[in-house]
């Protein structure tokens, strides 16, 4: 248990599913993140819910806008989450993937460097993918420029298909990992309109 005069535990409260998947920030996980940025303990990210002082809070989102937390930061924070499926275990991951064409090109532009050539995919491809992107911040960076493509040669439609399917596909290969990376972003968007003059991107 945390000791920290700073951090408070309180009762877990579960929240429906349809919270769960909802674009909205979760003041519970970003404690935690929040938390594990300031003392960058792993087993944080493991306790009950606990409140965060605001004096805290407003430390973290200063030092974000200032960017003295940066994106790695916050892929140390990700990757101490348990993903759901085991890059050792490549066949699960096939599965995740498996099905969906839109999915499937976004795999193989990032892996097999030409996205025709999806059909040909297979449960090592998926394992590679995993092991260059194993968070969403490095996968979402490198997907933008085959997105950008497709939003120049398709239509608005089309594009926001590819844009749902990479959500899609982030929520199954991520887990959690890809819940944390949602709330890490409002935080930088805090900061953003909090601090403006001081804000990096990331």
């Amino acid at each position: 248990m945390l000791n920290n005069p700073g951090f408070e535990a309180i009762t877990t409260t579960h929240k429906s599913e349809e919270d769960k998947k909802s674009e909205r920030p979760n003041i519970r996980q970003q404690n935690k993140i929040i938390a594990y940025l300031k003392e960058r303990k792993p087993e944080i990210l493991e306790e009950k819910i606990f409140r965060v002082k605001d004096e805290i809070r407003n430390e973290i989102i200063e030092k974000i806008a200032k960017g003295e937390i940066m994106e790695d930061d916050f892929r140390e924070l990700l990757l101490c989450i348990k993903a759901p499926v085991n890059p050792d275990e490549p066949a699960e991951i096939f599965t995740k993937i498996l099905g969906n064409k839109q999915m499937e090109k976004m795999v193989a532009y990032l892996v097999l460097k030409n996205a025709n050539d999806y059909e040909k995919l297979n449960a090592r491809d998926a394992e590679n993918f995993l092991n260059k992107y194993p968070e969403p911040f490095s996968f979402e960076g490198d997907i933008q420029y085959f997105l950008d493509e497709i939003k120049q040669q398709n239509t608005a439609k089309k594009y926001e298909e590819y844009q749902n399917s990479k959500e899609e596909l982030m929520k199954g290969i991520y887990g959690k990992r890809y819940e944390y990376y949602k709330q890490a972003k409002f935080l930088k968007q805090e900061a953003l309109e909090k601090y403006p003059d001081l804000v990096e991107k990331f």
